[in-house]
């Protein structure tokens, strides 16, 4: 029971993020229709980093479990150690998709960035 209520308090602590990827989820799948590489780009990304923060809220518990499976501290520290590194990884390419996001389909023309047109000279 204590382990169940240790996840469902990070999960309350961890709110106001899941809420922006849900949307970002959401908007996306609104926008598809649109502009389908750049929905695409957001939700794969999003959607990663809502399953991150699932997953982390999941750890709260996992030194418990390894104790338990008879785990030493150095054994717990491995374990955190390789999902420290797998974590990084997912951050890193979830948020390079979404930087990606912001700039493809963009015109490469040199006009105002607004994309007015330019007065007369």
């Amino acid at each position: 029971m204590q382990e169940l209520t240790a996840i469902l308090a990070n999960l309350v602590i961890r709110t106001p993020v899941l809420i922006v990827w849900v949307v970002a989820i959401a908007l996306a799948i609104r926008s598809y229709g649109q502009q389908r590489t750049v929905a695409l780009l957001v939700i794969v990304a999003a959607s990663l980093l809502l399953l991150s923060e699932l997953e982390a809220s999941l750890l709260v518990v996992l030194p418990i479990e390894l104790e338990k499976r008879g785990y030493s501290v150095r054994g717990v520290g491995g374990v955190f150690a390789v999902l420290g590194i797998l974590s990084s990884l997912v951050h890193t390419v979830a948020y390079g998709l979404l930087v990606a996001s912001a700039f493809v389909g963009r015109s490469t023309s040199d006009g105002p960035a607004d994309g007015a047109a330019r007065a007369p000279a």
